[in-house]
């Protein structure tokens, strides 16, 4: 008999439930603590204590995932991971839908939770934008001053900078550091730029709950409020992790490796080396990506045709 794709899915990449399951926590706990800020009117928690929520979410996240899946938790991560070359690009998509998913599963939860109290706040109504909107509880929004060119730029700078952090914390030669720093990581980017739209900073985190508030009852206006605003957190984090990639590549080849030290960035597997012209010293087996302007050099042809069969 036909196996059901689903159970096709989850037999030959159980990771990817992993990262399901631990995106639908972290979006649990965090729309959680947003929900009970804004239903409250700011008398049960506080902007801070989102940050924490979603910080902790993060660091417990990682935790219950990351010896399966990775803990990637975000597609920006994941997508930094397929421009270093650690895993297969066909992955990708996989990682992609199923952290939304959990995204969309989290949102769920917390509707299910706080559903009396969004419709007393909202007085009857769901409502995106305005007085009394509650949409925000589950996807992020713009601050009336916001334009979406400034928009992008502000996704841009925090993704890269905690793909930069990440990148930092994890790269061994930056080994022992204190467990739990990459919560830390989100929480600084939540507490220093989360004024302007909320430091989404996560596609699957945003574009989730947004698909879910849209069937639930907002409508449509989630992706046509303030200009189809969701292209911002949807598309911007991804260039977001091409700067933090390039940041840390243009560190290491200006610092480390003039010291002759190898450097592997994310843990990736001996056959990765980053080098700019003058340091083409490296091992010259394979091919050269230019990645806007970046010399990428990958040593084993037979990975790359792997990757992209």
């Amino acid at each position: 008999p036909q196996q059901n794709l689903l159970l096709i899915v989850a037999k030959n990449n159980n990771w990817v439930f992993f990262d399901w399951s631990a995106s639908s926590r972290v979006q649990m706990f965090g729309c959680g603590a947003v929900a009970q800020t804004l239903l409250s009117s700011g008398t049960q928690c506080t902007f801070l204590t989102i940050n924490f929520a979603f910080g902790l979410a993060v660091t417990l996240g990682v935790a219950t995932s990351g010896q399966v899946s990775g803990g990637h938790l975000n597609p920006a991560v994941t997508f930094t991971l397929r421009l270093l070359g650690r895993e297969p690009w066909k992955k990708f998509p996989l990682f992609f839908v199923f952290q939304s998913l959990g995204a969309f599963l989290g949102a769920v939860v917390v509707f299910g939770m706080y559903f009396d109290a969004l419709w007393d706040f909202g007085q009857g109504q769901l409502i995106v934008v305005g007085k009394n909107a509650t949409a925000g509880i589950f996807a992020t929004y713009p601050a009336k001053h916001l334009t979406l060119i400034n928009g992008f730029f502000d996704q841009i700078i925090g993704t890269a900078a905690l793909i930069l952090c990440i990148l930092a914390i994890v790269e061994e030669h930056s080994r022992p550091v204190p467990p739990g720093l990459q919560a830390f990581t989100v929480l600084v980017v939540g507490l220093s730029m989360g004024y302007n739209a909320g430091y989404a900073v996560n596609p699957a985190r945003d574009l989730g709950p947004r698909l879910f508030t849209a069937f639930a009852g907002w409508g449509l206006e989630v992706f046509t409020a303030n200009t189809y605003w969701f292209l911002v957190p949807t598309c911007a984090p991804f260039l977001g992790a091409v700067v933090g990639v390039l940041h840390i590549c243009l560190a290491a080849n200006s610092g480390l490796l003039r010291r002759n030290i190898y450097v592997k960035p994310l843990c990736v597997a001996n056959d990765f080396h980053v080098s700019l012209p003058y340091l083409s010293q490296a091992h010259s087996d394979g091919y050269i990506t230019w990645l806007l302007g970046m010399n990428m050099l990958v040593t084993r042809q037979q990975q790359w045709q792997h990757e992209f069969a």
